[in-house]
């Protein structure tokens, strides 16, 4: 054979072998996109299993609510029909949903229901004065969460507007509307996880051991056996709902209720003798209400029943441990918020 055809034999022998790789490369891509395909599909679908699953859920709580809101020991802690209950699956794979929410009476341990967001303060709607009775609020947070959320580009003493958020490393708008959710709360100045969601760093409603360890481990906490869920205990954003109570009863108007027969009223919707006094003493003073958050660590200056030439201090005694039931027996008008 000539050189010329060991040659020609050769480069065909080569270009053979470079075909082949380049279409072993394609078939190995081809597989890897379709295994990656495949992948995706397989996410996609388990998590569109996971939301029915949870929306499953949300309708087993809004059923609940809507058959037997009056019972709340029916939606407050119940597992028979909160805890890990079955949606579908075979026994590979089964999906289950759970309701649960804090356990104030037990920190180490939820309670499968849901929570009352009519007992909490709207910080929608709260005054500069009922924002700062909250927990781990200051002048400056109060400012700021105003200024975040009024539609004017004014800044309070203590606030900030659009142009501190724009000096930012990484700007953003404000809302100059209401929020949403308390999550938003994070987007404010002078608010972190702490203030907003205290030592439940992990937002599961139970006391963990890094929650109660003081400074030894993220969050810090006071080490003192109870978890403390900073203003999430307290605030909600929701801001409308039916002016009655949990049991369906009309709320009692503390501002056109009877002065002289409020305070048994009072005392039997449940509040304490010292409330029910202060609310009964403050009217008869004239005072009004604009929303029953006010009442929270409330104080008044009123003449001394024994002496009316003197005058005397009087608290409320609402605090954080009976502010949920101030809020769903009082109204202060027509609509509540």
């Amino acid at each position: 054979m000539r050189p010329a055809e060991k040659a020609s034999g050769g480069t065909v022998l080569v270009l053979v072998l470079v075909v082949v790789a380049i279409l072993s490369v394609v078939a190995a891509s081809e597989m890897f996109l379709m295994r990656s395909e495949l992948g995706a599909q397989a996410a996609f679908q388990r998590g569109q299993q996971a939301r029915a699953a949870a929306m499953s859920g949300i309708h087993r709580a809004i059923s609940v609510l809507m058959t037997d809101r009056q019972n709340p020991q029916a939606w407050q802690d119940n597992p028979e029909l909160f805890q890990a209950q079955l949606v579908t699956g075979e026994d590979e794979e089964q999906w289950f949903f759970t309701v649960y929410a804090e356990n104030a009476n037990d920190p180490g341990a939820v309670r499968y229901g849901l929570t009352d967001e009519a007992g909490k303060i709207s910080i929608n709607m709260a005054t500069a004065e009922v924002l700062l009775a909250l927990p781990g609020m200051t002048e400056e947070r109060v400012d700021c969460l105003l200024d975040f959320c009024d539609g004017d580009s004014d800044a309070r003493p203590n606030g900030a507007e659009q142009e501190y958020y724009d000096s930012l490393p990484s700007p953003y708008k404000i809302n100059n509307g209401l929020l949403a959710t308390l999550e938003e709360l994070l987007l404010v100045k002078g608010f972190d996880g702490t203030v907003v969601f205290g030592e439940d760093a992990n937002r599961n409603g139970t006391l963990e051991a890094n929650e109660d360890d003081s400074d030894d481990s993220f969050p810090p906490d006071n080490r003192d056996g109870q978890l403390d869920l900073g203003l999430a205990a307290l605030a909600t954003a929701i801001s409308y709902e039916p002016d009655t109570d949990i049991e369906g009863k009309p709320r009692i108007n503390i501002n056109t209720a009877d002065p002289n027969a409020l305070q048994p009223q009072l005392e039997q919707a449940g509040l304490s003798e010292q409330t029910a006094e202060f609310i009964s003493l403050a009217r008869k003073n004239k005072a009004t209400f604009t929303d029953p958050s006010q009442l929270l660590g409330m104080t008044l200056e009123v003449p001394d029943p024994k002496n009316p030439k003197r005058r005397m201090q009087i608290s409320s005694g609402v605090d954080e441990t009976n502010l949920h039931l101030v809020m769903d027996k009082l109204t202060c008008g027509a609509t509540a918020v």
